[in-house]
């Protein structure tokens, strides 16, 4: 393991490491990636026969505790394929059994997945969604959920839950156990803490299926399983047990030092598939400097790193470094910053879109960078989600749908509230100290008027809009063409927006105008953040060529379950289940990565 590889996995850590990653439902928005209409189990699911279903047709790749260390998850990973850790609480907890339906029915691009709706049936897909929770239950937080449960909740719902209209599998198959947490909240007599909440949202949903804590799930014999994953890294009888200790900073001008409040300290290691797993969790008291020490911690210089984490008047901080070489002891300095509420200390340095026509729709591609002037870190002044605040608004057109972010999705970094969008990242003071990049269609038949809402400041509006389209509105000015790879892109300028004014005008097409192929959000999200508020320097990062396709039987194993993906979404579209914009978008992006697939197979094999 390298220590770059560490350094971006711990980068990676820290920046999920966020004040209110606890994920809500996503409320009104629509998002992306498609999922089936709300869908229902037709008979009670059965974890035991979705342990037989996923150990034949799931574990190879999966792995046998579900985190994602299959036979083939080296090989498949290998070709770019994401594997998500199934036994990961946080993830678990804000995923709905609808949604884990939607991707084994449909297939996962990410995960070089294929589609499952032809090969089991609707319930068998059921009964393997259910048993995918069990990877994740603990016996300390079974135990805590019943005790909470036989405390407050069965005299209402019963000592099977059977009473409660959550029994219903038309209701809880749509919930998540964040979902169930959140309607637990509304009708418990008393307040619960968060961990409350989600021990008792676990229980309840093995009270709705009731064989789902009871089956056993056989550790695996590598680095897998959830066991081993928590050992950490073996201490060489020649090491000596290592010390993190560190100082507390509040850079808040006058703010206060917090003094015998817990900081924790998590350790962690990156496992296969560069996946970051968690070995070390323990707390200790800040003495009355603010110092923290934590003693006999393992020290490995190469494959280990150390977080500490302190939540400060309601907002998480945290920062992490790695023992280096003969080291054994740490140091790790702790920045927090006061809060502050008023959102005139945020302005947008820049609002970049970036307007594409598509067969029946516009694509636009949103980011903004802001800067806070204040010497605190910007959150929500009252709590969002979670007993937890949330930072800056992002505003979308109210036409906008198939929203997605180039860094989180709703439900996780991004959460709805009292129907508005917020970021749950906290902004640090600063310029340029925060952004936020996102994408979604419009709907466009020859012309759309465009109405984006301004929340914040804004020194300056950026429009790129491809060529045969033009916006007309009294708060732009044309500055020009841009060619980027042959394609002109018009540019406009707006300045000086104030907070609740919007951004208006009307996007029409210019003369006949050629289509153009939609860009992948991805692709897109990441060009526009690199180059910031200019398209200087942009190069297509996927070409395809035309070339004789070898036999199917020939090809990998990815590239196969991609083929079939293709051939899923024709049926899909066909069949009337997608929409056209949404299927073309899906369709190019698969068909660009398995050009790029066939052409790295074909390269490899002149070599």
């Amino acid at each position: 393991m390298t220590r770059l590889s560490l350094a971006l996995a711990l980068t990676a850590f820290l920046s999920a490491c966020t004040l209110a990653d606890t994920p809500i439902p996503a409320g009104p928005i629509q998002t992306g990636p498609i999922e089936l209409p709300m869908s229902a189990p037709a008979s009670l699911p059965s974890t035991t026969n979705g342990q037989a279903i996923y150990e034949q047709n799931c574990q190879s790749c999966h792995g046998p505790v579900g985190m994602g260390l299959g036979e083939v998850a080296e090989e498949l990973e290998s070709q770019g394929a994401v594997l998500p850790n199934l036994a990961d609480p946080e993830m678990v907890y804000a995923s709905s059994p609808q949604h884990w339906y939607g991707i084994i029915t449909n297939g996962n691009i990410e995960g070089l997945m294929p589609p499952w709706e032809d090969a089991l049936t609707a319930q068998e897909r059921w009964d393997v969604t259910f048993y995918l929770y069990r990877f994740s239950l603990r016996d300390d937080q079974l135990s805590l959920g019943e005790e909470v449960y036989q405390d407050l909740f069965v005299e209402a719902f019963g000592p099977d839950a059977q009473r409660s209209e959550l029994a219903d599998p038309a209701v809880f198959a749509n919930l998540s156990r964040q979902n169930l947490a959140n309607r637990l909240s509304e009708v418990a007599p008393v307040d619960l803490t968060d961990e409350e909440l989600q021990a008792v949202a676990t229980y309840l949903q093995t009270l709705l299926v009731p064989d789902m804590a009871n089956i056993e799930v056989a550790p695996d014999d590598g680095a897998g399983s959830p066991e081993s994953a928590s050992q950490g890294p073996e201490q060489s009888e020649a090491q000596a047990p290592g010390i993190v200790q560190g100082q507390v900073i509040n850079r808040s001008i006058g703010g206060d030092l917090p003094t015998d409040q817990q900081i924790q300290l998590i350790g962690v290691e990156l496992g296969g598939g560069n996946r970051v797993n968690e070995f070390l969790n323990r707390s200790t008291t800040l003495d009355d400097e603010g110092r923290f020490r934590f003693d006999d911690v393992p020290v490995d210089g190469v494959e280990t790193a150390y977080i500490v984490r302190l939540i400060y008047e309601g907002v998480e901080f945290s920062t992490g470094a790695s023992f280096e070489g003969e080291q054994t002891t740490l140091e790790i300095p702790l920045t927090i910053y006061d809060a502050i509420f008023d959102p005139f200390v945020i302005t947008v340095d820049a609002m970049n879109l970036v307007v594409r026509r598509g067969p029946e729709a516009l694509q636009v591609v949103q980011v903004a960078r802001y800067s806070n002037s204040s010497d605190r870190v910007f959150v929500t002044e009252a709590p969002i989600v979670g007993g937890r605040r949330g930072s800056v608004r992002v505003n979308v057109p109210s036409s906008a749908f198939s929203l997605s972010f180039g860094d989180g999705q709703i439900g996780g970094r991004y959460v709805v509230f009292n129907d508005q969008l917020y970021d749950t990242r906290q902004v640090l003071p600063g310029a340029d100290a925060h952004s936020v990049a996102n994408s979604y269609f419009l709907p466009f038949d020859n012309s759309h008027d465009l109405l984006l809402p301004i929340a914040y400041q804004t020194q300056q509006v950026n429009l790129f809009v491809e060529e045969g389209l033009v916006i007309r509105s009294d708060q732009l000015r044309e500055a020009g063409v841009e060619i980027i790879d042959g394609q002109a892109y018009t540019t406009y300028v707006g300045t000086d927006f104030a907070p609740g004014q919007a951004l208006t005008g009307q996007i029409q097409v210019q003369g006949a105008g050629n289509l153009t192929l939609l860009l992948t959000a991805g692709v897109l999200l990441v060009v526009v953040v690199l180059v910031g508020s200019s398209f200087a320097g942009i190069r297509r990062t996927v070409q395809t060529r035309q070339q004789q396709p070898p036999a199917i039987d020939q090809l990998s194993t990815p590239v196969q379950a991609m083929l079939r993906q293709i051939a899923a979404l024709d049926d899909a579209y066909t069949g009337g289940k997608l929409n056209r914009y949404e299927y073309e978008e899906k369709r190019s992006a698969l068909k660009a990565d398995l050009a790029k697939r066939l052409l790295n197979r074909k390269a490899s094999s002149k070599d």
